[in-house]
């Protein structure tokens, strides 16, 4: 299904809205992408076929699961895996883009939207990077068709509550009354999650106490091969 019928799936009954929607996101890309790779499908061999290292790496991806009962997926986001010696921002922002495209080729996602996952246990302060986190943030605002239900921190760093003020301006209003933090351990965070979200152990990942174990090289490895 292509950009047009994902942003009607969200803006359901505004087409106004729609409209200037589409207008903005093909900005976006252009910006995102520049003109010579914009136009081009949002595939591994076109338009991603120079970010290898921030789609592998870890930093952002997806995990394709249906993990509540909506049957939703997430977009992860782990900064402690962020290395700027191996990509730019901008590389890890063409990458997000990929990771919600292949996110959004699923109905589910189109109707109900994706979770965002956040893992920043083992984040440092030296990793943090305000313009890439204000870059993945207003990606997320409305740049590309997808709705965000809930934006689930786990575990955040200790230092990240001094940082917290500053992010949350970026967030928006909107945005920023569905984000949850969760603390606690594996046991405490899985119940809390199953019991207030619907989420199931069976269905999330070993990093947080999960049941799956998600290699993110070896989909992305599939996905080249489809042509995706």
């Amino acid at each position: 299904m292509n950009e047009y019928a994902h942003t009607w799936y969200v803006y359901t009954h505004t087409p106004q809205l729609a409209a200037q929607r589409m207008v903005d996101y093909w900005e976006k890309r252009v910006e995102v992408f520049g003109p010579e790779k914009a136009f081009l499908p949002l595939t591994l061999d076109k338009a991603l076929r120079d970010d290898t290292a921030a789609l592998e790496n870890g930093t952002v991806g997806i995990f394709p699961y249906k993990m509540d009962d909506l049957g939703r997926q997430a977009v992860v986001y782990d900064p402690s895996k962020l290395d700027s010696t191996a990509h730019t921002r901008e590389s890890c922002i063409r990458a997000l883009w990929y990771f919600i495209h292949a996110a959004l080729e699923d109905e589910d996602t189109q109707r109900h939207g994706a979770l965002i996952l956040a893992t920043p246990k083992d984040v440092t302060f030296s990793q943090f990077d305000a313009k890439q986190e204000s870059m993945i943030i207003r990606t997320l605002r409305g740049c590309v068709p997808l709705r965000v239900p809930a934006v689930h921190i786990i575990r955040p760093a200790s230092f990240f509550f001094f940082i917290w003020p500053f992010i949350k301006v970026v967030f928006g209003k909107k945005l920023k009354n569905r984000v949850f933090m969760h603390f606690g351990s594996n046991a405490v965070l899985m119940k809390n999650l199953k019991d207030g979200f619907g989420m199931h152990r069976s269905l999330l990942p070993c990093e947080i106490g999960g049941f799956i174990l998600y290699d993110q090289v070896g989909w992305l490895r599939k996905r080249r091969e489809q042509g995706a």
